[in-house]
């Protein structure tokens, strides 16, 4: 706990006195004794250092901020008052100040793999993700048995859409610990990303049963169920998740795309409310798609598009785009998908059922297109549906496709039939109007 140099013997006493409150859960007994101590030693840092970690206990964030500041300027080369100025920065939602905290612990401390794995996890948070994996990975060359290193590389992987790497970290991590919660969370998107819908669902039901206080878990299980068409299901785990999170952006987004809302309905009261603490120009985008979509029900597209709008702005600053890799993706596929490879493979049919792609710009049309097939007794309406989608952002597509056996396909066609088998039921003609499908059919 300390930091700089020994206390005279004459404030020791004092000094044991304030640790001995801080450690029984007395921090407010410890900041009087800090005080105290401090009129008479305004900037000994031995004094200042443990004074803003009280500080911090009793929930004074912002002081604990300024006076962890004031040690570090003091000591520039002290890595524990770094380190926890960064801890703290972070809770204070100051992610730059934290970043620079953290970034000056490594610096100072270059073999501590905690300080590694907290400037990640700080990195991520500001979506600066290859600075991030190169810190977790940092952390794994000096212990590669840390169970967080691994996971925080599985999430940030997740994030890059790397889902074969996120998923490998995923199982190291539970390899270590295999109750690691949100590492299991991972390795469930990571097997629904590479097209084993099945068994991420059952995994997933699994550990809401071991959890069921979780909210990422109930969410998780709503939104997967809701893409395979169970939106039954879906509907139990979003309203679980809202009844432990009651300001859960994301599960209100969710059941917005599960329900319709009525202007005198408690949902839309709820969303109402929980939307309203949050500044509408900020992070989440899930609150004002989620409004969007109310105001429509309703009937109100005055109120409804300038949600969309602020939505589709603060969606835009966190998607990572770059037209020029997307270019060089699309010659790809249009280099490995040739006339001489498609005229090769050996056509696939389902003789219970028939599969209709419709492909298509946005506002083109494509969901009139859909709305006149379903109309009919015998096609079941599929909607926008990730699989493919997903399923090639986690293998080598196009690259795998090259010279590949029939086998490939087949089981392509297996998992997807796997994967949509409960929402096209027994029907004998199933849609997906998926916008992203042009890239993968």
């Amino acid at each position: 706990m300390r930091a700089g140099s020994a206390l005279p013997s004459n404030i020791d006493a004092a000094y044991q006195q304030a640790i001995a409150a801080m450690e029984i859960g007395e921090p407010e007994r410890a900041v009087k004794i800090f005080k105290g101590l401090l009129t008479q030693n305004r900037n000994d840092t031995s004094l200042l250092f443990p004074y803003a970690i009280a500080l911090y206990q009793t929930g004074s964030i912002k002081a604990a901020v300024k006076k962890l500041k004031l040690v570090f300027r003091k000591e520039p080369k002290n890595g524990d008052a770094a380190y926890n100025l960064g801890l703290i920065a972070q809770e204070a939602g100051d992610l730059k100040l934290a970043e620079k905290a953290f970034l000056r612990a490594v610096t100072i401390m270059p073999s501590n793999p905690q300080c590694h794995i907290m400037l990640g996890n700080i990195l991520a948070e500001q979506e600066k993700l290859n600075a991030s994996i190169e810190a977790f990975n940092k952390a794994l060359l000096l212990d590669n048995r840390n169970v967080e290193a691994w996971y925080g590389l599985a999430m940030v992987m997740r994030k890059t859409g790397d889902i074969a790497n996120a998923h490998k970290a995923a199982i190291e991590a539970l390899n270590i610990n295999p109750s690691h919660v949100d590492a299991r969370i991972i390795l469930a998107a990571a097997l629904h990303h590479t097209g084993e819908t099945v068994q991420a669902l059952e995994h997933l039901q699994k550990l809401v049963v071991a959890e069921p206080d979780n909210v990422t878990v109930h969410l998780d299980l709503g939104n997967l169920a809701m893409n395979v068409g169970d939106n039954e299901t879906a509907l139990v785990h979003v309203r679980r998740a809202l009844e432990l999170q009651h300001d859960c952006a994301g599960a209100y987004y969710t059941l917005s795309r599960l329900i319709r809302f009525k202007q005198d309905s408690s949902d839309f009261r709820d969303l109402e409310a929980a939307a309203s603490q949050y500044d509408p120009d900020g992070e989440s985008f899930f609150y004002n798609y989620a409004l969007f979509k109310a105001y429509q029900d309703i009937g109100d597209n005055d109120k409804a598009f300038p949600y969309l709008h602020r939505g589709s702005v603060q969606k835009r600053k966190i998607v990572s785009y770059d037209a020029k890799r997307h270019t060089e993706k699309v010659d790809q596929i249009i280099s490995v998908f040739d006339q001489e490879l498609l005229a090769s493979v050996n056509p696939i049919s389902n003789p219970e059922k028939t599969f209709i792609f419709i492909l298509g710009m946005p506002r083109s049309g494509t969901t009139l297109t859909e709305q006149i097939l379903t109309s009919h007794s015998q096609v079941t309406h599929g909607g926008e549906l990730p699989f493919l989608s997903e399923y090639a952002a986690g293998s080598n597509y196009p690259e795998a496709y090259k010279n590949a056996p029939d086998a490939l396909y087949l089981e392509v066609a297996n998992l997807y039939t796997a994967a949509t088998a409960k929402k096209s039921g027994d029907s004998p003609f199933f849609t997906d109007k998926a916008p992203g499908n042009f890239m993968n059919i």
